[in-house]
């Protein structure tokens, strides 16, 4: 995705960081809301995708979104890990445009 006015590539901010117990991912994904938010993962890694209404552009038009979040459409930022995780038991919530998912380690 690119940013129209300075075609920069345009990324949301992903940051993780482990514990000795879990990984924590959190994605700041201002605009998005959580039934666009798809989490795709295994042992080795975690998938965040955004996926948008059929006609993003159209519905800007109408006033529904923003272009800055109609470019975060299409989205797809893959996490891989050193440590083994358990994505079957991960929990993740999504409050004010922002994603965090706690993965437990394996043991």
């Amino acid at each position: 995705m690119y940013d129209k006015q300075t075609q920069e590539p345009f990324e949301p901010t992903v940051e993780y960081f482990q514990t000795r117990a879990e990984v924590v991912v959190v994605a700041h994904l201002p605009g998005v809301v959580k039934e666009e938010v798809k989490l795709e993962g295994n042992e080795n890694s975690i998938t965040i995708k955004i996926v948008g209404p059929a006609n993003p552009e159209q519905l800007a038009r109408m006033g529904y979104y923003s272009h800055e979040v109609i470019k975060m459409y299409g989205y797809s930022k893959t996490i891989n890990f050193t440590t083994p995780i358990n994505f079957a038991q991960a929990k993740a919530t999504f409050k004010h445009g922002a994603l965090e998912v706690r993965i437990p380690k394996k043991s």
